[in-house]
């Protein structure tokens, strides 16, 4: 609790009694009132380092999130207070916000990367399970879990399978089994051929379901590439150009913006290659640097196109 002098202040004194007592990183982002309330809405500015390997131009955003917490007024024992969350508190709702954020942008590029995520091997082969499924429920009338229980894969797993594809849309649960959605079979009978089917299904599954494929199916694959990807794209949004990063700017992008401790650069490479393979990543020759990675034109601009409305909601770069 904060005092303050009267049960009704304006949005500039709560802003300066909160930078003051709290922190100079936060700002008011939203105020409400009525006629026995006010509520006070406090962001956070992050510091955002960019760097492009490309030019070698390097320059620091400023960026606010909105929104993170919120202040409101109470009166106790004739005296007024601005109720503000406590410490831990505040810096668990900036990482909720700040992993909200990422994991927007990693949605926005997998819309815009499209099956192309598909023609990654190890994603592809961590995914037969769901075309096994998939074909089974294509080709026949009817299918039920226990048609797939064999060898390491259980009764449970095969259920998670199964609620994953109802989820999604590519299965329904009819007459105690599951068939294939009217979609999907209308494809086919209009000629389109299995494999397309499957891949529009498995796209389709990823762009929608990659958290929950990860976190209930253990399709652990997708996570390091994703992650991949959005330390190029996301950075580069926040600079407003297309940044060119080598395999050492990739890892400590990778490392700010998600915590994690950095990679062996080989497996990097590797990776940031496989992305340029599949058409995610482009590649460029430095005179300095060797090998530079920058995102593909195309799937950039989608990924900006699909991605800026929800970012604003995030976040301003203006």
């Amino acid at each position: 609790m904060l005092p303050i002098s009267s049960s009704r202040i304006d949005g500039k004194e709560a802003e300066r009694i909160i930078k003051g007592n709290i922190g100079l990183n936060l700002f008011l982002s939203g105020f409400e009132e009525s006629r026995k309330e006010q509520f006070f809405d406090f962001g956070v500015i992050k510091e955002q380092h960019l760097w492009d390997s490309q030019d070698g131009s390097f320059k620091v955003r400023f960026v606010p999130f909105n929104n993170v917490f919120r202040v409101t007024i109470e009166e106790n024992k004739g005296a007024n207070f601005l109720i503000v969350p406590n410490r831990p508190v505040i810096a668990e709702r900036i990482d909720a916000r700040l992993n909200g954020f990422r994991t927007s942008s990693e949605g926005a590029l997998l819309k815009a990367m499209g099956k192309k995520i598909l023609n990654l091997w190890q994603i592809r082969n961590q995914m037969n399970p769901l075309y096994e499924i998939a074909s089974n429920a294509i080709m026949k009338s009817s299918v039920r879990s226990n048609d797939f229980v064999h060898g390491n894969r259980t009764k449970e797993k095969v259920d998670r399978y199964m609620t994953f594809l109802t989820g999604i849309g590519i299965l329904k649960r009819e007459d105690g089994g599951y068939v294939i959605e009217a979609s999907a079979e209308k494809n086919l009978d209009e000629g389109v051929s299995l494999g397309d089917v499957y891949d529009a299904m498995l796209s389709e599954s990823i762009q929608k379901g990659h958290a929950y494929m990860t976190e209930f199916l253990h399709f652990t694959h997708i996570t390091p590439f994703i992650r991949l990807g959005n330390s190029n794209y996301l950075p580069s949004y926040i600079a407003r150009k297309r940044l060119g990063m080598n395999d050492a700017d990739l890892s400590e992008y990778q490392h700010n913006f998600y915590g994690i401790k950095p990679r062996p650069l080989s497996r990097v490479l590797a990776r940031a290659s496989q992305m340029v393979e599949i058409g995610v990543f482009a590649r460029e020759k430095s005179m300095t640097k060797g090998s530079l990675f920058i995102s593909n034109e195309d799937v950039y601009a989608d990924y900006s196109e699909k991605w800026k409305n929800e970012a604003s909601s995030f976040m301003t770069t203006s």
